[in-house]
């Protein structure tokens, strides 16, 4: 393992420097938080802008979008940038400083050189991700978080930027054993990874190209909105089987790369391996044929099943960590808490002569709230109660005149409280009666579960709290079994687990 502790010490210093800075970035991001929370709950930005950061809900005051835009829109590709200069400095680079043919000389094969620099570098990006990690735990007391936002949550997200950072150090790997240089790897590296995060900012705010993103690696790493929305199983195991399968080209490649040859080696995957003979002078169809022909059946079912096998265990780590379901999704949703209620009207024309109700009074069916004096006989007429429940908005007082019919207070039924939701066009047609609803209280932090009991086909007016311009459609829960504390018109914020793409 001399190797291995070589590469680690060589890479103490960038798992400080990148460790301590995104550290650094995650507390002061989350110190902000609470001095900005109600600026935010008031501001509108535009929908598109908050897409490219990352946002899937409007409601930034909420921890979870705030950190995923502020945070892991742009983190994980500080860890990548990390991921890509490691990987093709773990082999690459000691070609360019010349000492590659010292460890060639060594009694080492090169699949074990390979090896313990692939275990170097992981280990460095785990051990950054730790010093992340310790910086979430400094913040927390001052971050006010509280229950929507948990310090698990946020370690999670933390280590699950391991899936991008390493499919990114796999492809180093690959570039730096065919490319003619470090530097010729490092720059295809840095331009497939400016283009698979590209492609997933540009493919969410437009429609006409959002095929695009399922071939980006970024996307099935599902670091978009991570904290709202954890990780997909299937995303994962695609992300860690596609890891596993480069990284395995990667090994192949320097395997058979030819050192100081200072020129693309496309067919080194073919020429590699260990017991390989020499066939630089072969035809190309010829070298393909031999490579193949000396890999028996079994050998190939082996290598299938071991990346099977590999991808997804990888796959279940990553969605284990990330509090992500392996046959659903969430659909993050603003609303508020409503209750069945009616308006009660002046029962005819005339002067009130009393009104025996205040805001907050609980009121029973039927009960006499006031009177008013007929203005066509002067008899004293009662005001009824329609319902059971909580008055609210008494609008009229003593002494006063009115019509009949004119509106005078209203009654809140708050044994029968359910929520409102407002859902975007694109997840509406997953939405459906019976699904579970996660809902957290914006005011005081309370959290309960409900579920769909109606969703409304025909698109809201604008008349919805936080409407935008993509159309919204009415989600309707079931009723509240929820203690007190909760009552109608508090501000929520949901999650609908929808079954998964």
């Amino acid at each position: 393992m001399a190797l291995f502790f070589h590469a680690v010490r060589g890479l103490r210093g960038q798992v400080l420097a990148y460790g301590l800075g995104l550290a650094f970035w995650g507390v002061v991001e989350a110190a902000l938080f609470p001095t900005v929370r109600d600026t935010l709950a008031a501001v509108e930005y535009p929908e598109e802008l908050l897409k490219a950061f990352g946002a899937t809900s409007s409601n930034l005051s909420d921890p979870r979008t705030f950190m995923d835009v502020e945070f892991f829109s742009l983190g994980p590709l500080v860890l990548a940038v990390f991921a890509l200069f490691a990987g093709t400095g773990a082999l690459a680079g000691e070609e360019s400083r010349g000492t590659m043919e010292v460890l060639a000389a060594l009694p080492v094969s090169r699949r074990r050189m390979f090896f313990e620099k692939v275990l170097a570098v992981t280990t460095a990006l785990v051990l950054t991700c730790a010093i992340v990690a310790l910086g979430w735990v400094l913040a927390m007391p001052f971050a006010e978080f509280g229950r929507q936002l948990p310090l698990w949550r946020l370690t999670a997200a933390t280590f699950a930027m391991l899936s991008f950072a390493g499919f990114v150090v796999a492809s180093a790997l690959l570039l730096g054993a065919v490319a003619p240089s470090r530097g010729a790897a490092g720059a295809w590296g840095a331009a497939l990874l400016i283009a698979s995060y590209l492609i997933v900012v540009i493919s969410g705010v437009t429609e006409s190209v959002e095929d695009l993103r399922y071939l980006s690696p970024y996307y099935y790493s599902d670091l978009t909105g991570i904290l709202a929305q954890g990780a997909e199983w299937e995303h994962q195991v695609a992300l860690w089987s596609a890891t596993v399968l480069t990284g395995w080209l990667g090994l192949r490649a320097f395997e058979g790369r030819e050192l100081g040859a200072e020129r693309w080696q496309y067919l080194a995957p073919l020429r590699g391996g260990p017991g390989m003979v020499a066939t630089t002078s072969m035809p190309v169809a010829e070298r393909a044929s031999a490579w193949l022909g000396r890999r028996s059946r079994r050998w190939w079912a082996g290598a299938v099943a071991a990346l099977v096998l590999l991808g997804a265990t990888g796959g279940a780590v990553a969605g284990a960590i990330s509090g992500a379901g392996s046959d659903t999704r969430a659909v993050v949703a603003d609303g508020w808490v409503e209750a069945p209620s009616a308006r009660v009207l002046a029962p005819v024309s005339g002067t009130i002569r009393s009104i025996g109700v205040r805001d907050g009074d609980d009121v029973s069916a039927g009960q006499d709230i006031g009177w008013v004096e007929n203005a066509l006989d002067g008899s004293l007429v009662p005001i009824r109660a329609p319902l059971a429940g909580r008055v609210s908005q008494v609008s009229s007082n003593a002494g006063e005149f009115v019509v009949a019919g004119t509106p005078m207070t209203t009654v809140h039924q708050l044994d029968r409280l359910y929520v409102l939701l407002e859902v975007g066009e694109r997840d509406i047609d997953a939405v459906a009666p019976g699904q579970r609803i996660s809902v957290t209280l914006t005011a005081p932090g309370t959290e309960f579960d409900t579920y769909v009991e109606s969703v409304g086909r025909v698109a809201l007016t604008g008349d919805g709290v936080r409407s935008r311009d993509e159309p919204k459609y009415e989600v309707r829960s079931t009723a509240l079994d929820v203690d007190g504390g909760v009552a109608p018109g508090m501000v929520v914020d949901a999650r609908i687990h929808v079954p998964a793409r």
